[in-house]
Parts: structure tokens; sequence; C-alpha cells
């Protein structure tokens, strides 16, 4: 499929649902093997999703390292299948589960994972329940320290142009609003029912700490979204954070080496256990043994 006709220059990703980990579409005794196509996605709500929620324009530039001319380029946007059924499977139960579960999402890095994080964080954030209730109040996305992912937040913010639906939390963004300190806008701006808050993995602590010692966050719901290929070197790593390490990982973090946000969630999951406001998804490529074991659930036989 492809958004814009452009001649030889025309550019086709595939929408193939996948055969058992490999590429292609499975083969469905008396149907044809695209049939998802019309059964599924092009069904009135499915389709009209897509259109209304999905598809949204990708503003990148280049500049040319010998003339430093820099050139503009936006792009259609329109959701792969494995991204499409990501999405509307996730929200589907949630909707259901509401608030208080941990969902883990396999998803390779190369294969759009920057866009189906930032769908999903846009369907978290106005997602209702079968009572027309909001599922959550705010959406908390943790991003990299050293360069606040940009294109993670710039995919997060085309999706919907509506000015005021994202914030950054920054020094530069706690100078511009006059507030001592990011912890005080953070506070702030949860307490002011943002819809979607991007955090450090350093200021996301403080993101936990505030929602459970303000007592105008108790009786809210959030949605906090991760994704494990960022990590941080750090050597401020806070006690709890250091217990849930393993002693290879305590001794390459002495070592200079890197943090990453799988170790962060195991470490506040497991104090955080027991809260019914908090939901946790997390984005992997290949979770670790500690990572299934905190998102997994028990089947029939245990």
């Amino acid at each position: 499929m492809t958004t814009k006709l452009d001649g030889d220059k025309t550019f086709f990703l595939p929408f193939d649902m996948g055969d058992d980990g490999a590429a292609g579409n499975p083969i469905i005794e008396g149907k044809s093997s695209t049939s998802y196509l019309w059964e599924r996605v092009l069904q009135r709500d499915p389709w009209l999703h897509i259109i209304g929620k999905m598809m949204h324009l990708e503003h990148s530039e280049s500049t040319d390292p010998i003339t430093g001319e820099v050139t503009k380029n936006s792009v259609l946007l329109f959701p792969r299948f494995h991204q499409w059924d990501l999405v509307t499977n996730l929200l589907a139960t949630v909707a259901v589960e509401g608030p208080g579960n941990n969902y883990l999402v396999q998803h390779s890095a190369g294969s759009g994972k920057t866009n189906s994080i930032a769908w999903t964080a846009h369907g978290l954030a106005t997602l209702h329940d079968a009572q027309n209730e909001k599922v959550f109040d705010s959406v908390i996305v943790v991003t990299d320290r050293t360069v606040l992912d940009d294109q993670l937040q710039r995919a997060i913010k085309e999706i919907e142009g509506t000015t005021g639906t994202v914030a950054v939390i920054n020094i530069d963004e706690a100078n511009k609003a006059g507030t001592a300190s990011k912890s005080a806008l953070l506070a702030d701006e949860l307490a002011s029912g943002k819809l979607i808050v991007v955090v450090t993995m350093q200021t996301f602590p403080y993101a936990l700490k505030a929602i459970a010692e303000n007592n105008g966050l108790g009786d809210k719901a959030f949605a906090i979204i991760a994704d494990e290929a960022h990590s941080s070197q750090t050597g401020r790593t806070s006690q709890k954070l250091r217990k849930a390490l393993t002693t290879a990982e305590l001794a390459e973090l002495d070592d200079g080496g890197e943090i990453d946000v799988e170790a962060m969630l195991a470490a506040e999951m497991a104090e955080r256990a027991e809260s019914p406001n908090l939901s946790f998804f997390a984005f992997t490529a290949t979770p670790k043994a500690k990572t299934m074991e905190l998102f997994g659930r028990l089947n029939d036989d245990g």
C-alpha cells in the first residue's frame, strides 16, 4: 500500500497480516488469503477510526551537508496492518478491563514502533468504556533523557494537532511555565488533566511519587507507556532501582553502563503492585525473563 502515487518513485509498504512470524498471509480454507481486508479493516467503524484517528501528516526536514540547504518534507502516514491490529486490540481489551493492569507489547524496532506508541498514547488518552466513562485521566509516556526522543514527541504531537493535548516535562518548559522545578510542572500538568504527558526516565519516578502523594491525583487513573529501547547513563540511580537490578546489571551500571526501561519498570511496578489506578504498557522487541514475570498472567493451569 502507498499514500502517494509518484511514478517510479512510488514507495509501497506491505499490508499483510503475517504468517506465523513470516511474511505474507496464512492460507484460509474456503477464503481468500486477503479476506481480512474487507472483513475487518474496511468495515465502517475500523475504517473511520483509521481515517479519523490514525492517518496523519508526518513532517520532517533534512539539511544538505555541503550547501546547508534545508529541505522540508511531508508524508501522509497510514498504519501498517500490525500497527492497526495492535492498537485496535489493545484499546478494546483495556476498555473492558479498565485501569490497574499491565500489558506487554512485543514490537521490533524498524517496523514503525514509534508510531505504534504514538497511536497507542492517543487512543488511551481518549478511551471510554462501555458506560461511556473515560478510562484514563492522563497518559504518561516515558522517553529518553539525552535527546527527549524528538521523533516520538513529534509523532505524538502530529497525530492530533489540537493545541495543549501534549505536555513535555523538561527544564525549559518548567522555566516557561514559571514553576520551581520539573516536578512541580509535572504535578500541575497531571492535576490539570493534560491528556498526554511526556517525561524522561529520570523524571518518571517523580511522576509516580506525585500520583501517590498528591491528594488531587489519588482518584485519577493513569496509563504509563515505556519503550525498552530507551536507557540512561546515570550514577544517581534510586536505591529501589538498584535493588531490582541483578548482580551483573549492577556491575555494568557501576562501570558506567546503562539502565534500561525494563529494569526501571521492574523497580517501580514491584513497589506499586497493588495500584488499581495505574496501568503499565511496555514496548519491547526481546522481553527479559523479569519483564515476562511482571507482565505475564496466570492461565487456568497456573
